[in-house]
């Protein structure tokens, strides 16, 4: 049977799920450790293991069904279950919400907000088309983006995280001869013009013939008033950024295809860009220790300076990579090509 293995690193605990090679790594703790324990992972869905506080939030089999589950970080007790065969609709790469107590999951046209503490549902919506795997949360709202394919319209919406409250933002009909994907947009106060402000990226694709990628920049408060950052030039594939960024201040970080790029947020302009051998499939961008970390699909970890995207240093690496991650001295990936354990200093 599958199993879920507490190990440790060090002095510091590991989480690793042997089904797709999962990594999550929680805080540092004091010698002794506790001995390594075990449970079964489910195995109708798959998902990125979460640190709450105390506990760890985990994929489990629990016999005849399988749940997500509460796992006091210390000894593997299991604190709650909750048990839906919605999860086995899951993407396993999921952005959920995260936001002490609410953990929010969006699965198609579903988005679920769970009590982290007891995994009891606070909350559900249920929208009548379905809806970005990825979300963003600011202000006490959780954002996501859903697409109704009748009417071609992309609908940004915003969760009230206390009632479920949903409040239509935005609304986006692009051309219809052309297949379009805007992904959940982050929201931002641009202090220099004292603006809330959104950002979603767009990919407008004429399938073998033209692309228009670009960054829509609109108004919280207006959301007619728009700007349009390129990203990438008109390309035959179908290339954009298909990822949330990461954000640091008024910098963020994108990537797009087989480049890197970073966007000002307030002058809404591109700082500079980074071209690599390839792109980024199954991982995710990760800052750590004043620096960008880019697993790329070319076996190769590539660290890079977030100032000008100059490349510090790259190291081996293994074909579809887990996010990366790091216990705050080392970083850790699984290559799922190889299935095995990567460490770097």
């Amino acid at each position: 049977m599958k199993a879920l293995s507490f190990l440790w690193v060090g002095s510091l605990p590991a989480v690793v799920m042997l089904v797709g090679g999962l990594l999550l790594f929680p805080q540092a703790c004091n010698p002794p450790p506790p001995e390594p324990w075990h449970l079964p992972a489910a195995r109708s869905f798959k998902l990125y293991p979460l640190r709450v506080e105390k506990r760890f939030v985990l994929p489990l089999d629990d016999g005849d069904r399988d749940c997500l589950a509460g796992v006091e970080l210390h000894n593997g007790s299991v604190s709650w279950r909750y048990c839906d065969s919605l999860l086995r609709h899951a993407y396993y790469n999921l952005s959920p919400g995260v936001k002490t107590p609410f953990l929010l999951l969006p699965i198609e046209e579903h988005l679920l907000c769970l009590d982290t503490r007891t995994g009891r549902i606070r909350w559900q919506d249920r929208r009548p088309f379905p809806g970005q795997a990825h979300l963003s949360i600011r202000d006490g709202h959780c954002l996501r983006t859903y697409f109704d394919s009748a009417t071609r319209t992309h609908h940004v919406y915003a969760f009230d995280l206390e009632t479920g409250q949903p409040r239509l933002l935005k609304s986006l009909t692009l051309d219809p001869k052309r297949t379009t994907l805007v992904r959940t947009p982050i929201l931002f106060y641009d202090s220099l013009h004292s603006k809330h402000w959104m950002v979603a990226s767009v990919i407008e694709y004429d399938p073998g013939k033209h692309t228009d990628s670009y960054l829509l920049f609109w108004d919280k408060d207006r959301p007619e008033r728009e700007f349009r950052l390129p990203v990438l030039p008109d390309n035959p594939h179908g290339d954009g950024v298909t990822q949330q960024p990461l954000v640091r201040g008024r910098l963020s970080y994108w990537v797009a295809a087989n480049q890197l790029l970073c966007v000002d947020l307030f002058e809404r302009k591109v700082i500079w860009r980074r071209e690599l051998p390839h792109g980024m499939l199954t991982s995710r961008l990760l800052y750590a220790f004043e620096r960008l970390y880019f697993p790329c699909e070319n076996e190769r970890l590539y660290a890079l300076d977030p100032t000008d995207g100059a490349i510090l240093w790259e190291a081996p690496s293994a074909g579809t990579p887990s996010r990366i991650l790091t216990d705050g001295r080392r970083l850790y990936l699984i290559g799922g090509s190889d299935r095995r354990l990567h460490t770097y200093d």
